[in-house]
């Protein structure tokens, strides 16, 4: 990544003194005068012909009004250096320092300004020319010098600015030590700052800021940017440099893993850079392209795609060369649209091309080939010819050990690639040199502390490669492959709990998986410790929601302030709301650019108060904050505690080579390693789009496969299976899997199907399911909503959000009502307003509605109310608002369409609504995984509570309601019945909190048991 400054803006002073009298000077006063203006409206031709103008007139009287004589020479000189012709800017420069030297008083304001001009000549000289850096550090001394013998009020802040250009200059020759040593010596003149003063503050604690990121002090770096964006807005809330330190912050959280921040600093960089410069810019197309790995990271694909399009409609339309920025964005969208068709030879062809034009610039962009040749790199070692990849990634080490820093996330990377294609050509000893480079450049230590090292994430990739390299290359030494996997563990735990926002956990959650997957991969099936295998696998499961159900226990059994829960909750819900608002407004025709801009802000304002806030609970809440973010597994044991006598439990974990699967029942548990050698997600893909479609036979093959690979060879089962999925098995409902081939031509009810044998339900982790049976709800009665979609006003926004009339959803839940007292809403009395009002007095909830998935961004798919089109909005209940909800129900039933499909993540699973409500507090969850037809639904969901009314448990209540389907119906597809699937406790359901029996019948105990005494006192 390329970390650039803005361009080094200096503002020329030109304004004329009063005058002399030996000589008529108005028509050179009003040629200076005119100078300046033209030199403000960046007119400089038209500047610099008014200002010879004024030079020209001293060549008749050389000897007169010398100090005016200054001032048209230093305007000249000014003029000519914005123009980058730097002989003829130094020209006149140095010809009016001779003339302010020779008056008396010295004008040191002015000949400091010189110096500084004439060191600004050596970098921005020429049109093709900048590099000259070592020649300007000491004309900017000789400012900083000439300005502290001035008598300017604000001397010490304009010393500041000339010395942090010095510092500018190390930075840009790599001499990293001096520029850190000259930024703190120019922040040391900061006074008590005026508010005009603390813009050039917060421009040298951006640059120390900049400079601290590329040595990888990523903590240190953020402190920086926050304070030096706090000092420029608070005089100038908008400026190109503002923006530059916020894609400065952006770089840095992305580097940290905190992804949403990373995306949240960019979007505000772009939006401000649109603003104030234009889209035809530099800056603009380098926030674009930040806020578009941001994205990447976060899984938006949706949104990554759109700005790629802007990036190619921006790059079509500026820059009529091949400038060195667009060749680095063309090398970005080759890449990118080859992975999307997979095609390594446009990789190649493109890179190529690109390599050979940056290379011939006049001025060659050393850190963009030293990334290019590393990418072209890995692209031939993509295709196997790892001798050309040997050669290319050799040819980028020097050029980053020339670039970078010794401890720089950019040496960890090419250090961390060259092991890895070592280890593709058998050169072990070479590996492990490179792994031994690539920590060193980490600044990794024993104490583990993820603030001291360089980019964190990259050296858990690091330690967890060279885990996996031992695996491979020693399998005797498992124990050091272990211990390497238990590093790169704990830096990612330690990286997760301190990002902030739920997306950013996920993301990190799926960097998880692989570490875990690795221990995992030493396990021997035959001498395997059980409660080993069992942690490890725990460990990867829904650790995220884990934490969210864990907050409420803690909150209860730790000693915080309510004041300070309180204000953590509100900070939440207010990040959350505007979150929503942004991605609302967004969805809208007739985009509000100035409403975003406001919105952004007020975001990142309650971010940076939670992280604060998060800061001094950590300190002064010790205990509350680390039970909060490291909640306790359950172990083997308790889980097995926890099972009944006729229940199993199948926890499955997906690798690269194998399923790893724990059989648990109450008194054993056996580890398998299921060889995966067979294409799992193209099966699972042909089984939900055969499932999907009531025409369709595509399932019954891979229902067939799934069986025998993933049931068959587990040995007898219980009659109560409880699935814990993981990775693409979280979109099997394994009750449709045939655990025998059906006979030819055979009726479709006398199959097979698993759920002829086993009531099955499903959990996100062991850990879970032992929380939400722990769950005390002590409501009751059921809340049953059924919204209209048909009647006038219904939800319709727009094509998109179409949602069409539910003919049966009324029926079902009156046919519900009439089992389960509570509270009815249809229609319009069906809306979110009512089930805000009323979810906190009912234990059961039934939502027979719609449902909206959307596939890039689930947190934003949805459930639909009845609502009027202009408050639509309104009548959403997105998933991102059930996170920062509190619904302790027994009992949540999403009769809708795919309200427990989201979007994958293989370390937390599916992004589902059904997920959201358990985040919220329920202790199970009734969800569909497609889209479910209106009739049948209410058949199952009517024969579905008659079952519990009648005391079943519910996974039993939910078999019986399908097998009856199969018994009564002709039309048996599992389209129509195996959709809905049940999540959590699946204990019966209590129909009353409170019951007299248990009272009466201790009562009649005590009446019998006391009765002897009372006669025998009466006998006395």
């Amino acid at each position: 990544m390329n970390y650039r400054l803005a361009p080094i803006l200096f503002l020329f002073s030109i304004t004329s003194l009063a005058g002399q009298t030996a000589l008529d000077t108005s028509k050179i006063r009003a040629h200076i005068k005119a100078a300046q203006q033209l030199f403000e409206s960046f007119d400089y031709q038209s500047a610099k012909a008014e200002a010879q103008l004024a030079v020209k007139a001293f060549s008749e009287t050389p000897d007169t009004a010398f100090q005016l004589r200054g001032d048209a020479l230093r305007v000249m000189g000014g003029i000519q250096t914005s123009l980058r012709q730097a002989d003829s800017a130094r020209f006149y420069l140095n010809k009016a320092i001779g003339v302010y030297e020779s008056l008396e008083p010295i004008n040191y304001e002015f000949i400091a300004q010189i110096n500084s001009n004439i060191g600004i000549s050596y970098i921005k000289g020429r049109e093709n020319d900048y590099n000259d850096f070592s020649a300007a550090i000491p004309w900017f001394q000789r400012a900083a010098d000439a300005m502290q013998k001035s008598d300017l009020p604000n001397k010490n802040i304009k010393t500041m600015d000339y010395l942090g250009n010095i510092g500018l200059a190390h930075f840009y020759l790599n001499q990293f030590e001096l520029a850190e040593k000259k930024y703190l010596e120019a922040l040391s003149f900061q006074e008590t700052p005026t508010p005009e003063d603390r813009p050039y503050i917060g421009m040298m604690e951006a640059r120390l800021g900049f400079l601290y990121q590329r040595k990888g002090n990523l903590s240190g770096a953020i402190q920086l940017f926050e304070t030096a964006l706090e000092n420029y807005q608070s005089a100038i809330p908008e400026h190109p440099f503002v923006a530059n330190i916020m894609f400065g912050l952006s770089n840095t959280y992305r580097a940290r893993g905190d992804y949403e921040k990373a995306l949240l600093y960019a979007e505000q960089a772009r939006v401000m850079f649109l603003k104030l410069i234009g889209p035809n810019n530099e800056e603009y197309v380098t926030a674009l392209n930040a806020k578009a790995d941001a994205l990447e990271a976060l899984g938006r694909l949706n949104e990554v795609n759109s700005c790629d399009s802007l990036i190619e409609i921006i790059l079509n339309n500026i820059y009529p060369n091949q400038t060195p920025l667009k060749l680095i964005n063309q090398a970005t969208r080759i890449e990118r649209f080859a992975q999307k068709t997979n095609n390594p030879n446009l990789k190649i062809e493109g890179y190529t091309g690109i390599l050979d034009n940056l290379k011939q610039l006049d001025q060659p962009v050393e850190e963009e080939i030293a990334q290019i040749t590393m990418n072209l790199g890995s692209t031939y070692q993509e295709t196997g010819d790892f001798e050309k990849a040997e050669e290319l990634f050799l040819e980028s080490l020097v050029l980053h050990q020339a670039l970078y820093p010794a401890y720089s996330g950019e040496m960890i990377y090419i250090n961390a690639k060259l092991a890895n294609l070592n280890q593709e050509m058998g050169k072990t000893e070479a590996v492990l040199d490179y792994f031994e480079a690539a920590e060193q450049s980490a600044g990794l230590t024993e104490a583990l502390n993820v603030n001291t090292l360089a980019y964190p994430i990259f050296t858990a990739k690091t330690i967890r490669q060279k885990g996996q390299f031992f695996s491979q290359q020693y399998p005797e030494k498992n124990e050091r492959a272990d211990s390497l996997f238990q590093v790169a563990q704990l830096l990612l735990e330690q990286i997760q709990n301190s990002a902030q926002g739920q997306n950013s956990k996920v993301g990190l959650q799926d960097e998880m998986v692989p570490v875990l997957e690795g221990r995992l991969s030493l396990l021997d099936s035959n001498e395997v410790d059980i409660s080993k295998a069992f942690q490890i696998i725990e460990r990867g499961k829904s650790f995220i929601l884990l934490q969210a159900v864990q907050q409420s226990r803690v909150e209860q059994f730790t000693q915080i302030p309510a004041q300070v829960l309180k204000q953590e909750r509100t900070l939440k819900e207010n990040i959350a709301f505007y979150e929503k608002e942004l991605y609302l407004l967004k969805q809208k025709e007739g985009y509000n650019l100035e409403k975003e801009e406001d919105w952004t802000k007020l975001l990142a304002a309650f971010k940076n108060k939670a992280d604060s806030l998060e800061g001094v609970i950590a300190q002064q809440y010790p205990k509350y904050h680390q039970l909060k973010y490291q909640p306790e597994f359950i172990t083997l044991k308790g889980l097995q505690k926890q099972l009944s006598s006729d229940q199993s439990v199948l926890d499955y974990f997906v690798g690269e080579k194998h399923i790893y699967c724990l059989k648990i029942e109450r008194a054993s548990a056996t580890f398998q390693k299921l060889a995966l050698d067979y294409p799992l997600t193209q099966w699972v893909e042909e089984l939900r789009s055969g499932l999907t479609d009531p025409k369709n036979d595509r399932w019954k093959l891979p229902a067939q496969q799934l069986f025998e690979k993933l049931i068959a060879s587990l040995g007898p089962l219980q009659e109560n299976l409880i699935i814990i999925p993981q990775g693409v098995l979280s979109y099997i409902p394994f009750e449709v899997l045939l655990s025998t081939a059906p006979e030819e031509n055979s009726p479709l009810k006398d199959w097979d199907f698993l759920v002829k044998k086993h009531a099955i339900s499903y959990n996100f982790s062991g850990t879970l399911l032992r929380r939400m049976q722990e769950m005390s709800i002590k409501k009751k009665g059921l809340l049953a909503f059924a919204p209209s979609f048909n009647a006038p006003g219904a939800l319709v926004t727009s094509r998109r959000d179409y949602l069409g009339p539910l003919i049966f959803n009324q029926q079902e839940v009156d046919n519900i009502g009439q089992l389960y007292p509570g509270k009815i809403l249809k229609d319009t009395a069906a809306s979110l307003s009512q089930f805000m009002a009323n979810t906190d007095q009912y234990s059961l909830l039934h939502l027979a509605t719609h449902a909206k998935l959307e596939d890039q961004q689930s947190d934003y798919s949805y459930l639909a109310f009845y609502g009027v089109q202009d408050s639509s909005q309104a009548a959403k209940l997105f998933i991102r608002d059930l996170y920062n909800m509190n619904l302790p129900l027994d009992m949540v039933v999403l009769s809708a369409c795919e309200t427990g499909i989201g979007t994958l993540k293989n370390g937390e699973g599916l992004m589902s609504l059904a997920r959201g409500f358990a985040y919220a507090g329920a202790k199970s969850v009734v969800t569909s995984l497609w889209a479910a037809n209106d009739l049948t639904t209410a058949q199952i969901m009517t024969n579905y509570y008659k079952n519990l009314k009648e005391g079943m448990s519910k996974d039993i209540a939910l078999q019986q309601a399908k097998l009856q389907f199969l018994a009564e119906n002709q039309e048996v597809h599992p389209y129509y019945w195996a959709t809905f699937v049940g999540f959590g406790d699946m204990k019966a359901i209590k129909e009353s909190s409170f019951s007299w029996f248990p009272y009466l019948i201790g009562f009649l105990g005590l009446l019998i048991l006391g009765f002897p005494f009372v006669k025998g006192r009466n006998t006395k």
